[in-house]
């Protein structure tokens, strides 16, 4: 059957969901002669205002293209024991943006992009393309 887990643990994949939600950088476009060194930068706007429900506006591509995050902040995952967790994450308008997973309780950097920089191999990037999905994969939860 469905194993519940405990509040802490529950509390800590939601904290680790969050977390990616500020976590959110955009990458550089390719810059012609004319750019470089100009020091310009995309902007990157966080206003807590905004940083509410479902439609959460982060960062901004070189043309000032919002990112949206269009998972709710509150998402609770429920998992087997020993199955496996994927904590979603789809950012609409992210163009060549990357997403970051944080684990909460040790601020500790799981996953850049596709690359996973945890020595947990428990933890891996299920990225969707098409869905727009940077989704956190937990084995043998």
């Amino acid at each position: 059957g469905m194993a519940h887990w405990p509040v802490s643990k529950t509390l800590s994949l939601l904290g680790v969901a969050i977390l990616v939600h500020l976590i959110v950088m955009t990458s550089l476009a390719d810059r012609g002669p004319a750019d470089e060194g100009t020091g310009d930068r995309p902007k990157r706007s966080v206003d807590p205002k905004r940083h509410r429900g479902s439609e959460n506006t982060l960062a901004q591509d070189q043309n000032g293209r919002a990112a949206v995050f269009a998972t709710e902040n509150s998402t609770v995952v429920t998992a087997q024991i020993t199955s496996t967790a994927t904590l979603p994450c789809v950012v609409r308008k992210f163009g060549t943006g990357v997403v970051s997973w944080i684990r909460r309780k040790d601020f500790q950097l799981l996953t850049v992009g596709l690359a996973t920089y945890s020595s947990d191999d428990r933890f891996m990037v299920e990225h969707a393309r098409h869905l727009q999905n940077w989704g956190l994969q937990i084995h043998k939860v």
